[in-house]
């Protein structure tokens, strides 16, 4: 588990202590690696578990901002700041530090992704696409949300009201990295290199996620900047 505001990593023990001191009905967010232990620990303790994901390309287009414009206390933030421009930044975020530096983990992408993927193959844990979450499926996604937590919970929950209460509290907003929370930002502001580091990088592991078929998305024209 990570701090998303200044990048430190709770220990292995810390981590389990944390899971362990989570009380009932209360809500807990965090950027949480999969582990076998932690995955046990979230079970013993009956957490009802959401791994929420969204598509790589728009990560690092908002690590880039983030980490450029948004927050000068996260230990990224020097690397991303001295840079000469947004496409520069963003460049960095695909690839990752390079060489890499004492003391900070941040390697490209898809290996900082592949740090979580073992969510995807929990069935006591529901993955689900942020930008699903911002389309015209967001009640039924968030239906099928109150739904899994009924089950998981093994409760007398009212489905209808559990979701009503859910859709009243969605809003990014309130979180400390928000900017601005559009799909598929990244066409506006990846140029053609963008496109082929990512395909290098991560091509393979948007594929796996459901966001491209193929690679062809990587050579298709770029949109022009108004």
């Amino acid at each position: 588990m990570i701090s998303s505001f200044q990048f430190r990593e709770r220990s292995h023990k810390n981590v389990l202590a944390f899971i362990g001191g989570i009380v009932p009905g209360e809500v807990v967010r965090g950027h949480l690696y999969f582990d076998e232990e932690h995955a046990a620990k979230l079970s013993e303790k009956r957490v009802v578990h959401f791994f929420i994901f969204r598509d790589p390309r728009d990560i690092v287009v908002s690590e880039a901002h983030y980490l450029r414009e948004m927050n000068r206390w996260h230990r990224l933030a020097p690397y991303f700041r001295k840079l000469d421009s947004i496409e520069e930044a963003i460049l960095l975020s695909i690839n990752g530090l390079k060489p890499p530096v004492a003391g900070i983990d941040y390697p490209n992408v898809a290996a900082r992704f592949a740090r979580y993927d073992g969510w995807l193959l929990r069935d006591d844990c529901m993955s689900l696409r942020f930008e699903d979450l911002r389309s015209e499926k967001q009640a039924s996604i968030i239906q099928q949300m109150a739904t899994f937590y009924a089950r998981q919970s093994n409760g007398s929950l009212d489905i209808a009201t559990c979701a009503k209460a859910m859709e009243a509290h969605l809003d990014p907003h309130k979180s400390h990295t928000f900017r601005s929370g559009k799909k598929a930002g990244w066409q506006r502001e990846f140029t053609a290199e963008h496109r082929r580091r990512m395909v290098e990088v991560a091509g393979d592991l948007l594929i796996q996620l459901g966001y491209e078929p193929n690679h062809d998305w990587a050579t298709a024209p770029v949109a022009s900047s108004a």
